[in-house]
């Protein structure tokens, strides 16, 4: 993504299209949260959101936010965004 947007490391939160994203830190928070659990096998055969363990475990990014959960579109759609042809 950063290099998508000509972005770094540095920036990348002044990049309009990426401002409601969040770090590759974020996600490992998220798996450390999940590694601790004791009751982790509840949540077996689920497929979860970020933002949506963040809110569960009481995380936040790096830079303090609590992202909200991305919303889910079709491929297709995502495909058109970056002008991929399938």
């Amino acid at each position: 993504m950063l290099q998508h947007y000509k972005a770094t490391e540095q920036n990348w939160q002044s990049v309009p299209q990426l401002k409601g994203t969040h770090s590759p830190e974020y996600v490992g928070r998220a798996v450390v949260r999940l590694a601790a659990d004791r009751q982790v096998m509840r949540k077996s055969g689920q497929a979860f959101r970020v933002g949506d363990l963040a809110r569960f475990y009481r995380f936040t990014d790096v830079d303090g936010r609590r992202v909200p959960p991305f919303k889910v579109i079709p491929f297709e759609k995502v495909m058109k965004m970056f002008k991929v042809k399938p």
